[in-house]
């Protein structure tokens, strides 16, 4: 029973030409285990930090991935099927910090890979920090937020970050219109 198994995951070239290629493209960023052979998603999220332990294989914040899978299933999306999450920092860093320039020009290249193998018809960027890296200007969120940029020819927008939302609660409200507005686009 065990050599066929061991020879039905061998022969699977699909399975092993996934695996490379997601390990190639992504290292060991947030969820990238668990997404299921897609040629397309709808929407890419960018977030500065992941929130997945390669070392323990398991998330590290619980609400903060709640939250996530909440605010994603109430615009009708499920996150690795319709949503790809992609993070600039590849491993948590030990602690909080902005990226280096090697670490945003290393996080561009990774994320106009992604963007041109998947072809999302949306970006959208969790963060002050992300989107200061995306948009290349500085200027607040609140005004990042009202504005519709592209990445690869992508629309971008940007909203708070799912950290933000959980440390202060009067941003769930523009949070939300944010990801109605998502939803709006995504279904037209």
């Amino acid at each position: 029973m065990e050599k066929d198994t061991a020879r039905a995951i061998k022969n699977n070239t699909l399975l092993e030409k996934y695996l490379g290629q997601s390990k190639l493209l992504f290292g060991s960023e947030l969820y990238y285990n668990r997404i299921k052979n897609k040629n397309r998603f709808d929407l890419i999220l960018v977030s500065e930090y992941s929130n997945f332990s390669s070392i323990e294989q398991k998330p590290i914040d619980w609400k903060y991935e709640k939250l996530l899978n909440n605010i994603i299933q109430s615009i009708g999306k499920k996150l690795d099927y319709d949503v790809l999450l992609v993070t600039v920092f590849k491993e948590r860093p030990d602690f909080v910090r902005n990226p280096l320039k090697e670490e945003i020009l290393d996080f561009k290249e990774r994320l106009s890979t992604v963007t041109n193998l998947y072809r999302p018809r949306l970006i959208l960027a969790l963060g002050k920090v992300v989107g200061e890296c995306l948009i290349k200007k500085n200027m607040s969120i609140n005004n990042m937020r009202n504005l519709t940029s592209s990445f690869d020819g992508i629309p971008l927008r940007v909203t708070y970050d799912i950290n933000s939302i959980l440390h202060n609660p009067e941003y769930k409200k523009p949070t939300w219109i944010d990801f109605q507005w998502v939803r709006d686009f995504l279904i037209n």
